[in-house]
């Protein structure tokens, strides 16, 4: 399935006016990323999503590339919560 749509964003992005390319960098645009090819890209595939940290704020990203901001709000780059190992007990 991937490689069908991976083939149907290039058609998308390669057409000379192309509404549904408009459409993908207005929704790029709108999640406040920068609608080059790559963030359209990603984004058309699904890979970006987004994450909320402690303080509710929302960031659309790709976790795979933002480790570190994923880190931070305590996940780790799959999304699943980073599991502590607690103090070794005496």
């Amino acid at each position: 399935m991937s490689r069908y749509k991976k083939e149907n964003f290039n058609r998308i992005w390669n057409k000379e006016a192309s509404k549904s390319r408009d459409t993908l960098k207005y929704k790029v645009k709108q999640r406040g990323l920068e609608p080059n090819e790559k963030n359209c890209f990603e984004f058309y595939m699904g890979y970006i999503r987004p994450w909320a940290d402690r303080r509710g704020n929302v960031k659309h990203l790709n976790s795979f590339y933002n480790a570190n901001y994923m880190r931070s709000i305590g996940r780790n780059k799959y999304g699943r919560p980073i599991k502590h190992t607690g103090k070794k007990k005496k």
